[in-house]
């Protein structure tokens, strides 16, 4: 039951929201508005190469100008609910789809996950109702509630032959990870965006990264 539940959840949300956009904006920077007009309240300014949802039905609809966007509140996705959520609208002339951008092919950059048999050990599991809510206090994703099968034990990224550093927590929270993802490449910044998990435990993930390192991280199951 709490699948199927989970399940109707996410396809009334898909109506809304299912793809990750950057902003297309010589400024450097898109106002998020608090109502779909130029003259409401700025709730926050999206900067060049900062993902974030947007709500596709309304992008492809003729009669809609002001898209709703949803971004986290904290820059690597690290806590999980509608309250970590910024949400607002931006124009739709500003919103620029991350899967209308060319794949990256080149080899400037490298990605890859170790991961290996989930375990128990030296982790701290939260329970409600036999379903796990978090492992060592974070919402783990990949999971439908149940034990997951794959844990991250490191990720490995080069950009330009140089290693990027890692901070564990951006990696113990993700399960089910695979190495099937798409990079793109924006100016210096690179994309590198996949699904993880599979039916209700499936997520978003996008990493966003420069030489100077991981600059966000936006995890979420908004499709």
């Amino acid at each position: 039951m709490r699948s199927i539940i989970i399940i109707l959840f996410l396809g009334v949300f898909s109506k809304s929201f299912a793809q990750v956009a950057i902003i297309d904006d010589k400024d450097g920077y898109t106002n998020v508005r608090s109502e779909p007009n130029a003259k409401s309240e700025i709730l926050y300014k999206i900067k060049t190469n900062q993902v974030f949802w947007f709500g596709q039905e309304d992008y492809f609809s003729e009669n809609v100008k002001w898209i709703q966007i949803e971004i986290p509140k904290n820059s690597y996705s690290l806590e999980c609910g509608s309250l970590y959520n910024l949400v607002g609208y931006i124009h739709k002339s500003k919103i620029k789809p991350l899967n209308t951008i060319n794949e990256y092919i080149g080899t400037d950059i490298s990605f890859e996950y170790e991961t290996k048999t989930f375990s128990e050990e030296n982790k701290i599991i939260d329970y409600s109702n036999n379903w796990i809510t978090a492992i060592n206090g974070l919402h783990p994703w990949g999971t439908d509630g149940e034990k997951p099968k794959m844990e991250v034990e490191e990720l490995n990224i080069k950009i330009n032959g140089s290693k990027v550093y890692v901070p564990e927590i951006l990696i113990s929270d993700i399960y089910e990870c695979d190495n099937n993802f798409s990079i793109y490449k924006v100016g210096q910044t690179f994309f590198v965006h996949q699904w993880n998990g599979d039916a209700a435990g499936a997520y978003e993930i996008v990493w966003v990264l420069t030489t100077n390192g991981i600059t966000q991280r936006l995890v979420g199951t908004l499709r």
